[in-house]
């Protein structure tokens, strides 16, 4: 394949098979799972000849290792090359506090993927994120490790973001001449589609760097935990889930949706360091819980929350060490609420201003 790409028939061809896939709906990009069995795929080539021997055309196709299947048991999902939703919104949260412009490029041809006639999960083709990768490794990029679809350039005080979602990228930094410049490598490195100059139009809301964080109350005896994470005053990761366990007290129910924000802001807050952001002041979880909120700094470990050990050294060693706090917020005052109970009309309205959601227009 990779000699094939060298050949621009052979590429080509590649391409309208990639076209002819993407026309069918041939295949859904899905997250993975262990517990199921990957399939390969691979490209195949074919020269096509009239009857006199003269090249009629350069055919390839994307197939599925169909050895690799195992017979009654279910497949492993394909890894995505999908940016994570909380890097983009991150990213763009630092590209409009900064007031960096945004640019959208959309490649064509570069998501390859095999034509399924059954319901298998298969592995995606190499050739477009490695090739991808190996150019911007080579133009002085950071892979992130806590999202391999963000890549990172920092130079000299120059930074530009990169992010990839299957075959379009956003890309933007503190330079709008180095932005151009490098668009236009990736212009003749690559085949892009759209119009390079054209950015998205976003708007601040408000100053400030620092993280916000909320964990619930407990809402049934499988209580649901919830959490909005900010950077300064946008939102850029939340969510909504019952808890595995039943818990015997709302305390508990609080610490351990403490532990699953932490843990949370473990993940953004490398993504912050490897885009070269430091935070002014450590990360706060607010938390309408008193009884949890003092759990987390109490040196002195309760016998009563022995089967919670874990969250409990997770959590205290974090606060101890001063890079997590966690503070008490009134419940009329937890934004979370608003993802875990049914919340009277008013009440439901201003926590959604709060947390910043707002009304779509209607187009």
């Amino acid at each position: 394949m990779t000699q094939a790409l060298k050949y621009p028939k052979w590429h080509l061809a590649m391409s309208e098979e990639y076209d002819a896939l993407v026309r069918n709906g041939t295949w859904e990009l899905v997250p993975s799972y262990s517990i199921h069995n990957i399939v390969g795929c691979k490209w195949i080539f074919r020269t096509k000849r009239h009857s006199d021997g003269f090249v009629d055309r350069h055919k390839a196709r994307l197939v599925a290792k169909g050895f690799h299947q195992l017979l009654g048991i279910d497949y492993h999902d394909t890894f995505s090359l999908v940016v994570k939703p909380t890097t983009i919104r991150l990213v763009l949260s630092l590209a409009v506090s900064r007031g960096w412009s945004l640019r959208q490029l959309d490649v064509n041809n570069a998501f390859l993927q095999g034509h399924l006639f059954e319901d298998v999960y298969m592995s995606q083709p190499p050739a477009w994120y490695h090739e991808l990768r190996k150019f911007l490794i080579a133009s002085g990029f950071h892979n992130s490790h806590a999202d391999t679809s963000l890549f990172v350039l920092n130079t000299g005080g120059n930074l530009l973001y990169l992010l990839v979602y299957v075959d379009d990228i956003i890309l933007t930094g503190n330079d709008d001449t180095m932005v151009h410049k490098f668009m236009q490598l990736l212009a003749h490195q690559f085949s892009l589609k759209g119009t390079l100059s054209a950015g998205g139009q976003l708007q601040k809301r408000g100053k400030g760097n620092s993280l916000g964080w909320r964990a619930t109350s407990e809402d049934d005896l499988t209580s649901t935990s919830a959490y909005v994470v900010y950077i300064g005053r946008n939102p850029i990761s939340w969510s909504s889930k019952k808890q595995r366990t039943i818990v015997r007290s709302s305390m508990e129910a609080e610490y351990q949706s403490i532990a699953a924000t932490a843990a949370e802001l473990n993940r953004v807050s490398s993504l912050l360091i490897e885009l070269g952001v430091v935070l002014p002041q450590s990360p706060l979880i607010y938390c309408d819980n008193i009884g949890a909120t003092n759990l987390c700094s109490n040196p002195v470990f309760h016998s009563k929350m022995k089967h919670v050990a874990i969250d409990f050294h997770f959590i205290r060693e974090q606060v101890q060490n001063g890079t997590l706090h966690v503070s008490h917020v009134s419940s009329d005052d937890q934004l979370a609420n608003a993802l875990t109970k049914p919340l009277p009309k008013s009440w439901f309205l201003s926590l959604k201003s709060k947390i910043s959601l707002v009304t779509r227009p209607q187009s």
